[in-house]
């Protein structure tokens, strides 16, 4: 990781050898034009002490270039990156910087309009230190590593990059139904592929601060359940409801990055085994009214890669699986998703 910028980024424990880019797309009454986006950027950039962006970091194309082309940059001290489309914006930016709902914050300063999300805050739940979390992770690895996602057959080893698939259901969908959904039907994914569907570990991506008063930054942590494929859905949603929160980004404690070498090792050598099954990440019921849809891409580590991202606009909530694209292609992610969608009725 780059070990210069604010202390966020220095102290920011992803898994080493990743690159650690969120991406949003949002379709927009009105787009911003090019030389008006890198005004507001330069502006965004100085304000959060990030340096001046460089010359490649507004840019146009079509979505599906846009995030072929962000997934993948490197970080090379750049924490954000725009792209413009027909009809609005991909935003892609390092997760050192910027957590899911940070993206909103973006959306809102490159576009000069108000946006707003219903996800509450999750500070005031018992707090898991990642020292400790580190310790009852080294356990899990030797006693019982979390089961994999299976790779899909269209995949092939050489392949770089991400694969993506996107869904849109109406509604609004809540975090825990998505999680039951998404647990079924990797289950049944695994089962067809022959590959072990016990010792599903969940990882649900939550934020510390909220979404009535967006802010750029990463104050994002996660909850986790181990064994999820043996609860129902009532009892994944009580498990969630009692998970301790595991804190990352700027919520770190000072423990937290005097361990952060130790941390870094650990996740380096052990990343296939530490890393959770399947994760999800949802950026709820947003308001904005210059925004008519959106998609959220978030990303896991760990071996699997798999992570199922979420957020409601107006009517419809849409909904996306990345995964590595050397594990899986997007034609087979689309037809997990399409299980998952299925699964939510």
């Amino acid at each position: 990781m780059n070990e210069s910028g604010p202390p966020s980024a220095a102290h920011w424990l992803g898994q080493t050898g990743l690159a650690w880019n969120i991406l949003l797309v949002v379709d927009l009454l009105e787009v911003p034009t090019v030389p008006t986006l890198l005004e507001r950027l330069e502006a965004m950039s100085d304000k959060h002490g990030w340096g001046s962006p460089s010359a490649g970091a507004v840019v146009t194309g079509s979505v599906d270039e846009l995030l072929d082309s962000f997934a993948v940059i490197p970080d090379g001290g750049q924490p954000v990156s725009v792209g413009v489309t027909g009809s609005g914006l991909v935003i892609r930016a390092h997760h050192a910087y910027v957590d899911g709902l940070g993206l909103l914050a973006l959306v809102r300063d490159l576009t000069g309009a108000p946006v707003r999300s219903s996800v509450t805050g999750v500070l005031a739940r018992p707090t898991r230190s990642a020292p400790r979390t580190l310790f009852v992770r080294l356990l899990e690895v030797a006693l019982r590593p979390p089961a994999p996602v299976a790779g899909s057959t269209a995949s092939g080893s050489s392949r770089m990059g991400e694969a993506f698939a996107t869904a849109r259901v109406d509604g609004s969908r809540r975090t825990a139904d998505l999680a039951a959904a998404a647990l079924a039907a990797v289950g049944v994914w695994n089962e067809e592929a022959q590959v072990r569907r016990r010792g599903i570990a969940l990882a649900v991506g939550v934020s510390t601060t909220g979404g009535e008063h967006l802010e750029v930054g990463d104050d994002s942590g996660f909850l986790r359940v181990t064994d999820a494929e043996r609860l129902t859905p009532a009892e994944l949603e009580m498990a969630l409801a009692r998970a301790p929160l595991q804190v990352g980004g700027t919520a770190q404690s000072v423990g937290t990055r005097w361990a952060s070498g130790l941390i870094r090792l650990g996740t380096r050598v052990l990343a296939r085994r530490l890393g959770s099954t399947v994760l999800v990440s949802h950026l709820g019921r947003v308001e904005a009214a210059a925004v008519t849809s959106a998609a959220f891409y978030p990303m896991a580590g760990g071996g699997s890669g798999l992570a199922l991202g979420a957020v409601t606009v107006g009517s419809t909530t849409t909904l996306t699986l990345r995964a590595r694209a050397r594990q899986h292609s997007s034609d087979e992610l689309g037809r997990l998703l399409d299980d998952v969608v299925a699964r939510l009725g």
